[in-house]
């Protein structure tokens, strides 16, 4: 009896154990899947609910990811989309960081008026006559753009017209314009923009872009047709050829330019003369540490050798180039290889060794009809300053007789070449200044003098 007993409350222990167990699993699974769903809307939220809304124009630059949202490390997810919106209308893409990941709904629109160059055209009397948005050049806009006069303009009669124009996009922006058209008998043919040297080089079985090597410009409005004949030139035959070209303008005048093609077989690269002038400067003593100027002072002390004498020089001034003069690198190879050369291999070889030192240089042609001397004369111009704090500097390594003394080229000012220009040598150092900055006046070169 006393057994029974206890084994009936040890079940009754048991049962109330297993009652007590089971209702703490189903509050933990509660727990867990309250837990869960907790996580779901927050997730949810994450995705869905937490969004930016942003308006674009298009055209523009879309702002970082990091800057819209807020979020140093944040990058976008654009999903199916190209990340160029340019188009108007609604986009959805998202912004991503860490684990968290925003939607982003993007209104793009357009609201600016397209972005244009006005042209001033001449017309010839007899047409064509130009259309409203022939007056119009580097069209940018996100839509469909066209033009229309917002004046009456004739023709018939030669001088000067007022052109009044309205330039708009298919959303309804526009702004207007007011330029000028010139009506005239048009008799003047196409003229040729080419070369200097009117040559140019070209590499055994490599293509040569003919249509980019010259152009051809007309004094009125209208296409000018260029026709280009190359069929003397053999591509996979080492040589000089000719190509010619005529161009003719809507009034049906023509003009026509011819172009020495060299094939050459042998293929001077940058890095080979890169590699050449870095054996030379370690052998001068020039290095990297050394500042701009004394390392163009140090270049030019080789190219020029103005201590030594016409036979005794680094290069020995012959009055001819080594090559076409169609490609300073190569010039400059053939330069070292030589020892000799004339204004453009001075102005190259110097080149090569600015190109090599990192220091900023352009390039500069004489203009022509500008002195009574003959041919043309090339020099450099170098900037032995900084990006943000220029100091330029015009640099001629040429070896010219008196009264050019051999040393006055080193960088020299530009009252030092108006100087040169005027009392020694009258236009002999006259080039078109456009595009070019302005030389400093802090005189550097006191060794020599113009005179």
């Amino acid at each position: 009896m006393k057994n029974n007993a206890y084994l009936g409350g040890f079940r009754k222990a048991v049962n109330e154990n297993i009652k007590k167990m089971t209702l703490c699993v189903k509050i933990t699974a509660c727990a867990l899947a309250f837990l869960m769903v907790v996580l779901a809307v927050a997730l949810f939220v994450d995705i869905l609910g937490m969004k930016i809304e942003y308006t674009l124009e298009a055209g523009e630059e879309l702002p970082s990811a990091a800057k819209l949202s807020g979020r140093a490390g944040a990058e976008y997810d654009f999903g199916d989309e190209d990340g160029e919106f340019n188009v108007p209308g609604e986009y959805t893409i998202y912004i991503v960081d860490g684990g968290r990941r925003f939607r982003v709904l993007l209104t793009v629109e357009d609201t600016t008026a397209p972005r244009a160059r006005l042209l001033e055209l001449c017309v010839n009397q007899t047409g064509p006559y130009p259309a409203a948005i022939d007056f119009f050049a580097d069209v940018e806009d996100a839509s469909e753009v066209k033009a229309k006069f917002k004046n009456s303009v004739s023709a018939s009669e030669l001088g000067e017209y007022e052109v009044l124009l309205e330039l708009s996009d298919s959303l309804g922006n526009s702004k207007n314009y007011k330029t000028k058209m010139t009506v005239i008998v048009d008799t003047q043919a196409p003229t040729f923009n080419g070369p200097a040297t009117a040559s140019v080089s070209g590499y055994l079985g490599e293509g040569i872009a003919y249509r980019k090597v010259v152009e051809a410009v007309d004094n009125c409005f209208g296409e000018v047709s260029v026709e280009v004949d190359s069929s003397e030139v053999k591509l996979d035959v080492a040589g000089s050829y000719r190509v010619y070209y005529k161009a003719t303008d809507k009034a049906g005048n023509s003009s026509t330019y011819e172009l020495t093609v060299n094939i050459l077989a042998e293929k001077i690269t940058r890095e080979m003369v890169m590699n050449e002038i870095g054996k030379l400067a370690s052998q001068l003593g020039i290095n990297k540490n050394m500042s701009k100027e004394e390392q163009v002072k140090r270049i030019f002390k080789y190219v020029n050798s103005p201590a030594l004498s016409g036979a005794e020089a680094n290069v020995k001034f012959t009055d001819e180039s080594n090559t076409d003069r169609s490609d300073w690198i190569r010039e400059a190879y053939y330069t070292m290889q030589r020892g000799s050369g004339d204004c453009y291999s001075y102005f190259a070889l110097s080149k090569a060794f600015f190109e090599y030192f990192g220091i900023e240089n352009l390039d500069i042609q004489r203009s022509a009809g500008v002195t009574t001397q003959s041919g043309t004369h090339f020099w450099n111009m170098v900037n032995i300053g900084t990006e943000s704090a220029p100091r330029w500097y015009y640099y001629d390594a040429t070896r010219l007789k008196v009264p050019h003394r051999t040393g006055s080229g080193c960088l020299f000012t530009e009252a030092q070449l108006e100087d040169y220009n005027t009392k020694v040598k009258v236009g002999f150092l006259t080039f078109d200044h456009a595009g070019y900055p302005e030389a400093s006046n802090t005189t550097i070169n006191t060794e020599y003098s113009w005179r």
